[in-house]
């Protein structure tokens, strides 16, 4: 499976200026969805001001629980509970490999919808 296309949403506060964030949580949006769909999520940012969130968005591909559509997935699910269990492994690697360059902290979570 081909790696995100698009640029992540990354949305990050600052309690002081040049303060770099202590905790990274990536967020992985649903079937069909983006990352812009849950921009709304910024609204919590402000709250934890340590925390850098990193919501990356799916590449186009068929689904064929979908009857081949095309949309934005992570990988394909061929029917309810059958799915492309490479694809899965091949999302996690994409969203980790290159995100978590900037990682510096043991502070890290993921959190995802499917």
């Amino acid at each position: 499976m081909a790696s995100p296309s698009l640029a992540p949403l990354i949305i990050q506060t600052a309690t002081k200026q040049g303060q770099r964030h202590t905790a990274t949580v990536f967020f992985l949006h649903g079937l069909g969805d983006s990352a812009r769909g849950w921009a709304p999520f910024a609204a919590i940012a402000p709250a934890l001001p340590h925390v850098r969130f990193v919501l990356p968005t799916a590449p186009a591909i068929p689904v064929g629980i979908n009857e081949g559509a095309v949309m934005p997935a992570w990988f394909d699910i061929h029917a309810f509970g059958k799915y492309d269990e490479q694809g899965v492994l091949d999302s996690m690697a994409a969203c980790s490999g290159e995100r978590l360059r900037d990682v510096r902290h043991r502070r890290l979570g993921r959190e995802g919808l499917l």
